[in-house]
């Protein structure tokens, strides 16, 4: 991603200042960049299902400035990628550090991937970059499989595909991840939408999971250490193998369907113009997670709100709904890992 003006002009202040130093350190002295890296993230944003969702994104970016953080990520389903929506990227965009992007479906109901890539400079539909001396990988989750062809989801065709096979990663997808995890030795989080281990999730997750434990038995260290998702709108994580599986809900609602629906969350008005918004529990505020990465050891701080009512109780929405509990928080989560042994 391109540097922020800001950082840019601050970089290159410092960059004569302290080149000398660098050059005689690196006579003196050699080892790992520190491990130390800090990132906000949020999924499900929905532009264009909430009313206020540019008023969540603002608060979402101040949060990250105030906690300092390295970079900012979102999981998917941020916007369509049309001019009417510009006013979301802005917001993102005034965050003054790096920001990265995780295509979601729904970001494609009316485009292709190559226009959400342009919308939000993302580099490519699925790529790597590093901070610090962690490793992220960011892959793309939206493919259909249909007639033994990997499909890339286009203007809403996953749609009418829901019976022929939805949420895959391509086998093209699969090779670079590979090469891309042989390629570096650091520590390594993975992003992507679809959740790598919810049945409902990626359809092809035990063999996303199968190369990531594949990695760290090569490396005969934990070397993966995690995978961040969003899609489901719900607050899970599972263990499986020594890696952490994290689904971070949405930072906006929970969508219910028609079953549950209401029109008493907004006014009329609202209703008319945000016609979806009657589909979802929405939540009061915005939520999001601040995670810090210190050496073998990662902390999530996540946030608790409540539903604006009528909440689940009042429209008779079970605590579990299609497999994940009903809930308005990410939860606070925090674990370690095995350091190889020098």
């Amino acid at each position: 991603m391109a540097l922020k003006r800001r950082e840019f002009i601050r970089k290159s202040a410092i960059w004569a200042g302290v080149l000398a130093i660098n050059l005689s350190m690196q006579f003196c002295t050699s080892g790992p960049r520190p491990e130390n890296v800090s990132f906000a993230v949020c999924s499900e944003v929905n532009a264009d299902v909430i009313p206020d969702a540019a008023t969540r994104l603002k608060e979402f970016v101040k949060a990250a400035e105030k906690n300092h953080v390295d970079f900012i990520i979102s999981l998917g389903a941020f916007c369509p990628p049309k001019p009417e929506y510009r006013e979301f990227i802005n917001i993102w965009d005034r965050f003054d550090g790096d920001s990265y992007q995780v295509i979601g479906e729904h970001d494609l109901d009316e485009a292709t991937k190559n226009d959400f890539i342009r919308f939000t400079d993302m580099p490519s539909n699925y790529y790597a970059f590093e901070k610090g001396n962690i490793h992220f990988i960011v892959l793309d989750t939206n493919y259909l499989f249909f007639r033994n062809e990997y499909i890339g989801y286009n203007h809403g065709n996953f749609y009418d595909q829901v019976k022929k096979g939805l949420n895959y990663v391509s086998p093209k997808e699969l090779d670079w991840l590979k090469k891309e995890l042989k390629r570096s030795n650091l520590t390594t989080i993975i992003f992507s939408h679809q959740s790598l281990e919810d049945p409902k999730g990626c359809a092809n997750g035990a063999d996303v999971r199968k190369i990531l434990e594949e990695a760290n038995k090569e490396a005969g260290y934990t070397k993966v250490i995690a995978a961040f998702s969003g899609h489901g709108a719900t607050d899970v994580e599972k263990a499986i193998n020594g890696i952490h599986y994290i689904r971070i809900n949405s930072m906006s609602y929970r969508w219910v369907g028609e079953d549950y629906q209401s029109s008493k969350h907004y006014t009329a008005a609202i209703d008319h113009d945000f016609p979806l918004a009657k589909f979802t529990l929405p939540y009061k505020e915005p939520l999001y997670g601040i995670v810090k990465i210190t050496p073998g050891k990662l902390t999530l701080t996540g946030k608790q709100t409540s539903f604006i009512l009528p909440g689940p109780a009042n429209l008779g929405v079970p605590y579990v709904l299609n497999g994940s509990p009903v809930t308005p928080e990410i939860s606070n989560r925090q674990f370690t890992w095995r350091k190889p042994t020098k």
